[in-house]
């Protein structure tokens, strides 16, 4: 619940900055890292609780090293931000299965996009409609926790 709790309160904070200022501060991402080990590292050799097994450490590192990279062609190419491409990374860590929460993410930011082709939504500063992919990516958090996807 713990781990759950912070990665929602950096979630929150990066949507809230991502739609004023455009961009996720590096520091929300280096936030949620350190958070996320800590909460490993304590919980594992510390209190020896962890419920998080070597070889699933393993695995989710190596869902998070597919995640990235899958999506920084897209960086490249412009079809998303360096700090949505981090941030997605880094949540991966901490989702009990990353192709769901990766589906609801882009199903949600298709959604977004379609809504925003048929309305008058904000442009950025080159004219095109943006999604900011930090809402989606919270709220696909919360969706892969809800108790029909656990």
């Amino acid at each position: 619940m713990i781990l759950f709790a912070g990665t929602v309160l950096v979630l929150i904070s990066a949507a809230i900055t991502d739609v004023r200022r455009g961009k996720i501060p590096n520091i929300l991402i280096l936030i949620l890292a350190i958070f996320q080990t800590l909460y490993v590292l304590i919980s594992k050799f510390v209190l020896n609780t962890s419920s998080i097994s070597g070889t699933l450490i393993f695995e989710r590192i190596g869902a998070a090293a597919a995640v990235f990279l899958l999506l920084y062609p897209f960086f490249k190419l412009g079809g998303l931000g360096a700090g949505d491409v981090k941030l997605l990374t880094l949540t991966v860590l901490s989702v009990k299965d990353p192709l769901l929460f990766m589906l609801i993410v882009f199903s949600i930011g298709a959604l977004i996009s379609v809504i925003m082709l048929f309305s008058k939504l904000e442009f950025n500063n080159k004219g095109h409609k943006i999604v900011h992919m930090a809402l989606p990516i919270l709220i696909g958090y919360l969706a892969a926790y809800l108790p029909c996807f656990a």
